[in-house]
Protein backbone atom coordinates (compact mmCIF):
# COMPACT_ATOMS: atom_id res chain seq x y z
CA UNK A 1 0.00 0.00 0.00
CA UNK A 2 2.66 2.59 0.75
CA UNK A 3 4.05 2.12 -2.69
CA UNK A 4 0.74 2.38 -4.41
CA UNK A 5 0.67 6.15 -2.75
CA UNK A 6 4.46 6.70 -3.48
CA UNK A 7 3.40 6.06 -7.56
CA UNK A 8 0.10 7.71 -7.00
CA UNK A 9 2.12 11.15 -5.37
CA UNK A 10 4.84 11.08 -8.33
CA UNK A 11 2.13 10.38 -10.90
CA UNK A 12 0.21 13.72 -10.03
CA UNK A 13 3.88 15.75 -9.72
CA UNK A 14 4.37 14.91 -13.52
CA UNK A 15 1.14 15.89 -14.48
CA UNK A 16 1.53 19.12 -12.62
CA UNK A 17 4.73 19.48 -14.09
CA UNK A 18 3.97 18.92 -16.98
CA UNK A 19 0.36 21.65 -16.93
CA UNK A 20 3.11 24.07 -15.51
CA UNK A 21 4.95 23.77 -18.88
CA UNK A 22 1.90 24.25 -21.66
CA UNK A 23 0.60 27.17 -19.48
CA UNK A 24 4.11 28.74 -19.88
CA UNK A 25 4.22 28.63 -23.75
CA UNK A 26 0.59 29.56 -23.82
CA UNK A 27 1.80 32.92 -21.96
CA UNK A 28 4.39 33.50 -24.36
CA UNK A 29 2.22 32.41 -28.04
CA UNK A 30 0.17 35.26 -27.19
CA UNK A 31 2.92 37.70 -27.05
CA UNK A 32 3.00 38.30 -30.31
CA UNK A 33 5.77 40.46 -32.42
CA UNK A 34 5.04 43.49 -33.13
CA UNK A 35 6.69 44.61 -36.83
CA UNK A 36 7.03 48.19 -36.53
CA UNK A 37 10.18 48.88 -38.84
CA UNK A 38 7.86 51.64 -41.53
CA UNK A 39 6.14 53.42 -38.60
CA UNK A 40 9.52 53.79 -36.49
CA UNK A 41 10.82 55.32 -39.85
CA UNK A 42 8.10 57.41 -40.62
CA UNK A 43 8.29 59.07 -37.07
CA UNK A 44 12.15 58.79 -35.86
CA UNK A 45 13.95 57.92 -33.05
CA UNK A 46 12.26 60.45 -30.58
CA UNK A 47 8.98 60.35 -31.43
CA UNK A 48 8.58 56.52 -31.73
CA UNK A 49 10.16 56.24 -28.67
CA UNK A 50 7.52 58.74 -27.07
CA UNK A 51 4.89 56.64 -28.58
CA UNK A 52 6.77 53.51 -27.13
CA UNK A 53 6.98 55.08 -23.60
CA UNK A 54 3.65 56.53 -23.24
CA UNK A 55 2.07 55.91 -20.11
CA UNK A 56 -1.19 58.52 -20.52
CA UNK A 57 -3.37 59.46 -23.31
CA UNK A 58 -5.90 62.13 -23.69
CA UNK A 59 -8.53 62.82 -26.00
CA UNK A 60 -10.16 65.39 -27.52
CA UNK A 61 -13.00 66.19 -30.05
CA UNK A 62 -12.53 68.52 -32.63
CA UNK A 63 -15.13 70.79 -33.24
CA UNK A 64 -15.93 73.74 -35.50
CA UNK A 65 -17.43 76.74 -33.13
CA UNK A 66 -18.24 80.38 -35.06
CA UNK A 67 -15.18 83.23 -34.87
CA UNK A 68 -17.33 85.58 -32.64
CA UNK A 69 -18.23 88.83 -34.71
CA UNK A 70 -18.31 86.81 -37.67
CA UNK A 71 -21.22 84.69 -39.83
CA UNK A 72 -19.01 82.72 -41.95
CA UNK A 73 -16.03 82.15 -40.23
CA UNK A 74 -15.06 79.03 -37.89
CA UNK A 75 -12.24 78.05 -35.81
CA UNK A 76 -11.42 74.69 -34.56
CA UNK A 77 -11.61 74.33 -30.71
CA UNK A 78 -10.87 71.03 -28.75
CA UNK A 79 -13.27 69.77 -25.69
CA UNK A 80 -11.31 67.67 -23.79
CA UNK A 81 -13.47 64.13 -24.42
CA UNK A 82 -11.58 61.08 -22.22
CA UNK A 83 -8.37 60.30 -20.46
CA UNK A 84 -8.10 56.84 -21.59
CA UNK A 85 -8.10 53.86 -19.12
CA UNK A 86 -5.32 51.23 -19.10
CA UNK A 87 -6.94 49.08 -21.16
CA UNK A 88 -7.86 51.14 -23.81
CA UNK A 89 -4.31 52.81 -24.12
CA UNK A 90 -2.54 49.76 -24.21
CA UNK A 91 -4.89 48.94 -27.20
CA UNK A 92 -4.23 52.01 -28.40
CA UNK A 93 -0.94 51.65 -28.30
CA UNK A 94 -0.25 48.21 -29.44
CA UNK A 95 -2.30 49.43 -32.84
CA UNK A 96 -0.09 52.51 -33.21
CA UNK A 97 3.01 50.69 -33.33
CA UNK A 98 1.72 48.28 -35.70
CA UNK A 99 2.72 48.46 -39.52
CA UNK A 100 -0.09 46.45 -40.40
CA UNK A 101 -2.06 49.39 -39.07
CA UNK A 102 -1.13 52.05 -41.99
CA UNK A 103 -2.04 51.64 -45.91
CA UNK A 104 1.82 51.99 -46.89
CA UNK A 105 0.89 52.17 -50.54
CA UNK A 106 -1.69 54.06 -50.64
CA UNK A 107 -1.38 57.43 -52.22
CA UNK A 108 -3.64 60.41 -51.24
CA UNK A 109 -6.18 61.35 -54.01
CA UNK A 110 -6.41 64.44 -52.54
CA UNK A 111 -4.93 66.80 -50.06
CA UNK A 112 -8.07 67.19 -47.87
CA UNK A 113 -7.58 66.67 -43.70
CA UNK A 114 -10.28 67.46 -41.57
CA UNK A 115 -9.61 65.76 -37.87
CA UNK A 116 -12.13 65.36 -35.58
CA UNK A 117 -10.28 63.42 -33.03
CA UNK A 118 -7.43 64.70 -31.13
CA UNK A 119 -5.17 62.55 -29.04
CA UNK A 120 -2.41 63.79 -26.63
CA UNK A 121 0.65 60.84 -25.81
CA UNK A 122 2.47 61.83 -22.37
CA UNK A 123 5.54 59.68 -21.44
CA UNK A 124 8.43 60.82 -19.52
CA UNK A 125 10.43 61.47 -22.65
CA UNK A 126 8.21 63.87 -24.21
CA UNK A 127 4.67 64.58 -25.48
CA UNK A 128 3.00 63.45 -29.10
CA UNK A 129 -0.02 64.76 -30.84
CA UNK A 130 -2.08 62.40 -32.96
CA UNK A 131 -4.93 63.95 -34.96
CA UNK A 132 -7.56 61.51 -36.20
CA UNK A 133 -9.25 62.22 -39.50
CA UNK A 134 -11.82 58.99 -39.86
CA UNK A 135 -13.58 60.30 -42.56
CA UNK A 136 -9.81 60.30 -44.91
CA UNK A 137 -8.49 57.67 -43.19
CA UNK A 138 -5.47 59.60 -42.01
CA UNK A 139 -3.80 60.29 -39.00
CA UNK A 140 -1.21 63.01 -38.35
CA UNK A 141 1.98 62.63 -35.90
CA UNK A 142 2.95 66.18 -34.54
CA UNK A 143 5.30 67.43 -32.32
CA UNK A 144 7.53 70.41 -32.62
CA UNK A 145 9.56 69.43 -35.74
CA UNK A 146 6.37 69.24 -37.59
CA UNK A 147 3.49 66.84 -38.77
CA UNK A 148 4.07 63.68 -40.55
CA UNK A 149 0.03 62.08 -42.09
CA UNK A 150 -0.05 58.35 -42.76
CA UNK A 151 -2.97 56.35 -44.20
CA UNK A 152 -4.80 54.49 -42.02
CA UNK A 153 -6.08 50.66 -42.74
CA UNK A 154 -10.26 50.80 -43.20
CA UNK A 155 -9.85 48.19 -39.35
CA UNK A 156 -7.73 50.94 -38.29
CA UNK A 157 -9.88 53.74 -38.88
CA UNK A 158 -12.80 51.85 -37.66
CA UNK A 159 -11.02 51.16 -34.18
CA UNK A 160 -10.15 54.97 -33.78
CA UNK A 161 -13.72 55.90 -34.54
CA UNK A 162 -14.92 53.25 -31.55
CA UNK A 163 -12.37 54.54 -29.42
Amino acid sequence: MPKFKVIIISFLFIISCNCQKKLKKGAGQVEAKIESDYISSVLEDKNFNTLLNTNMIIAYDIKQQLIEGTKDEYSNKLFLSDTLSQSKRNKLLIRLKSDASYDWNSLPKDKNFEPKKQYLLKSDTGRLTLLIDSNFERIGFINLEGQKIVHLTREMSEFMKKL
